[in-house]
């Protein structure tokens, strides 16, 4: 069962990329963190709503972004 403030996550995922008018924006993880909480943003990428990924190159070498996960669509175009 999705609670209500990570249905509020889901909800600000998608209205920056509706904002930007492209799929798969991105934010740090440190950053969600702070927003969120540590444990919500585990919990979000434990069920499947974010989707984690490493930065390789470049000054943000080995940080992490998060991204909306299409299962966090599909359940938000339900709604």
């Amino acid at each position: 069962m999705m609670t209500l403030p990570l249905k509020d996550l889901m909800n600000d995922f998608l209205n920056l990329e509706n904002y930007f008018n492209r799929d798969e924006c991105a934010l740090f993880v440190e950053d969600l963190e702070k927003q969120y909480g540590p444990d919500m943003i585990s919990s979000a990428l434990e069920q499947g709503i974010l989707e984690q990924r490493l930065i390789n190159i470049g000054p943000d070498y080995g940080r992490i972004l998060c991204t909306l996960s299409t299962q966090a669509r599909r359940l938000l175009a339900k709604a």
